[in-house]
This record gives structure tokens, C-alpha cells and sequence, in this order.
């Protein structure tokens, strides 16, 4: 088979940065090269950093000269902090989603402007993927995740030849390396600092409690779950006494504005979300125990949905399951006749507005 020659693949970048960057080098638009490399193929209706078939990766690295393993690690199923994941799944733990229908994106693509701004050879990174990483580790500043000027998604793959570069706005022409970064919040950081070590090490701790990788980020979800639901609670109630006792005020800001899942959220509310986690992990997993029970917290209250928190906190908790069951199902009778919260029909209003703003996209 004929090598042709291609830009190099910079490091740490997404191979759909990578195609769409050859493309615009050699004066075509990213859906006809795809189409030249791989006829009949549509990659760009799905996410395609998400993975491609053995044959055609294998076929991409024979053409252009490339090591298999180069191409594997621009893609993002090497990245997945979780083992035994179902990867047919829509959402992957920590992994942000774009949304693609046909090949529009309703998202999931972060990027810092400043990068972009200063990249001799701008691309977009691997870790704007990761749902962990809210903020530029060069620049500090928080990420955007759309274009300040028309509010739609960075869309790469959706620019035309004529374009020449890969940092403009697909919809809107607008320079995204001119956009303004606001200052990211410190906790923010220190999330994303610790999340990034436990993935490469594989190895994460809450205080005085080691576990594996993969529970690490668990806990970390399910301390995000914690959160958002005592941003919600009444004063007397428990997760509302233990945020007070672990010194979280404002826990208000917790609050997104969609109600989302992790993944899902915009760069902001997953900042403000997973600072208020680097508050939690920071004070250590004995006082975290003693506060809980000083709180009066019970597994169901601590637990997520039906899911217990992670096995590793389990061992150091003892709380209560014998009053769980009747709170339970006094709740659920409520259920029923309880009008939603302003607070919920917000969310729900906003949800619908995204719906529609993909919609007339």
C-alpha cells in the first residue's frame, strides 16, 4: 500500500483533531477525506474518538506510516478509569460525551484558548475528553466549552477547507483562540491534579484509606452525587447537617443548572462540582466517618440510587440500616402527591431548552 505523507500526530492528541488538521492541510474538507480513506464509512455520525474498527485503525497506521499503538492511545478507550466497562454503552464513566446526531454535536468537546492561541500546530487534547479535567494546566483558567459568540459546540470535523484552521467556530467563523478564559477556581485544580495522578498511578487515597484507581473515581462520583443531593436539602435534614460539619458553605452552588448526569454537565457546574469533592477528599476519610454518624446519616441517605458507596468507604462506615426501610417507603407515599420544587421545574426547563437548541441547529 502506498505511505502517503501526513501531518505528524502531536502528543496527547485526539484523532479526530489529527484527521480534521489533514484535512484542512491538504485544502479539503474533513468529511471528503474520510470518505477517501475509508469508502462507504460515515465516522463522523458517531463519535470517532471513541473508537474505530481493528481494520480500519489498522489500515490508517499502514497508509500514513504510523505504530498502531500511537493511534490506540489518541483515542479515548485507553482513558477510561473503570475496568469491565461495557463500551457499547452511550455514556462512559468520566468520559464526556458529544452527542452526535448525524454530525452535528450537542457538545463534549472542551478546549483552553490560550492553548490554541500558542500552539505552534493548534489541536485539540485527549484530556479535553475527560470529565475530571475542567480547567488548562498551562494557563489555569476554566475551559470552554462552546463558542462564546454563537453558543455552539466546538465541531472541528464540520469546517470546510477554505477554513485553513481547526481553532475556528464551525458555525460562526469566530476565532475560539481569541475567546476569553475566566481564572479556574483552586479547588478546581486540585481535583483535576489529584483525578490525573490516581489515573496514571492507577492508585488514589481518601486520607488514610488506599484503594485501586477505579475506586478512587467511584468514591469520587459518588461524593459528587452527595453533593448535588444536600444542595438540594433543608436545614434539618442530614446530608444538609454534614456538609455544615465538613465546613462546605454555599452548598447552593452545587446545584446544576440541568441536573445532568457528571458527564453531561457543562465545564462550569462540573468545576463547581468536583471543587466541592477536592474540599471533601481533602478532609480525610476518619473525620468524613465521624461526621457522617455526628450527622446522623443512614446508608440509605449516604447510598446513590440502589447503589452503596464504594466498598473501600463501606469497611469504615458503621451506620444504620434498621430505620432505612420504613423512611422509605413513607417516602414514597408522599411521592406521589408532593408538587415538584421550583428548583426541579428549572431544571427541567433547561433540559427542554438544550433539546430544542439541538433541534433548530
Amino acid at each position: 500500500m502506498t505511505r502517503n505523507v501526513a501531518p505528524a500526530l502531536q502528543s496527547g492528541e485526539l484523532l479526530s483533531s489529527w484527521l480534521v488538521r489533514y484535512a484542512l492541510a491538504s485544502g479539503c474538507d474533513p468529511l471528503s477525506l474520510t470518505g477517501t480513506l475509508w469508502r462507504g464509512a460515515r465516522p463522523w455520525t458517531r463519535d470517532l474518538d471513541r473508537g474505530l474498527p481493528e481494520t480500519m485503525l489498522v489500515a490508517l497506521a499502514e497508509r500514513f506510516d504510523f505504530a498502531t499503538d500511537a493511534l490506540r492511545d489518541a483515542l479515548l478507550t485507553r482513558h477510561v478509569p473503570r475496568t469491565g466497562i461495557r463500551l457499547e454503552r452511550p455514556v462512559w464513566p468520566w468520559i464526556l460525551p458529544v452527542g452526535a446526531r448525524n454530525r452535528l454535536r450537542h457538545g463534549g468537546l472542551q478546549f483552553c484558548p490560550r492553548c490554541l492561541a500558542e500552539d505552534r500546530i493548534p489541536y485539540y487534547r485527549v484530556r479535553w475528553r475527560l470529565a475530571w479535567v475542567t480547567c488548562c494546566d498551562v494557563h489555569g483558567v476554566t475551559l470552554l466549552d462552546c463558542c462564546a459568540k454563537c453558543q455552539a459546540p466546538a465541531e472541528p470535523h464540520r469546517l470546510a477547507g477554505i477554513d485553513h484552521s481547526l481553532t475556528i467556530c464551525a458555525t460562526c467563523k469566530a476565532s475560539l483562540a481569541l475567546q476569553h478564559a475566566c481564572e479556574a477556581l483552586p479547588e478546581a485544580r486540585t481535583f483535576q491534579a489529584i483525578a490525573q495522578h490516581v489515573a496514571a498511578s492507577g492508585h488514589g487515597a481518601f486520607g488514610s484509606l488506599s484503594m485501586e484507581g477505579s475506586e478512587w473515581f467511584a468514591m469520587a462520583r459518588h461524593m459528587s452525587v452527595l453533593l448535588r443531593r444536600a444542595s438540594s436539602a433543608k436545614p434539618d435534614w442530614s446530608l444538609h447537617r454534614l456538609s455544615s460539619d465538613l465546613g462546605l458553605s454555599d452548598i447552593a452552588r452545587f446545584r446544576s443548572s440541568t441536573g445532568l448526569a457528571l458527564e453531561l454537565l457543562g465545564t462550569q457546574d462540573r468545576s463547581d462540582l468536583l471543587a466541592g469533592v477536592a474540599q471533601l477528599i481533602s478532609v480525610g476519610v476518619d473525620r468524613f466517618v465521624d461526621a457522617v454518624q455526628t450527622a446522623g446519616v443512614t446508608l440509605r441517605v449516604l447510598s446513590s440510587g440502589n447503589r452503596n458507596p464504594p466498598a473501600a468507604l463501606m469497611t469504615r462506615l458503621a451506620i444504620s440500616h434498621s430505620t432505612d426501610a420504613v423512611r422509605h417507603r413513607t417516602k414514597q407515599r408522599r411521592r406521589t402527591t408532593a408538587p415538584r420544587s421550583p428548583a426541579s421545574v428549572r431544571q427541567s426547563w433547561l433540559r427542554l431548552q438544550r433539546r430544542m437548541a439541538a433541534e433548530l441547529r
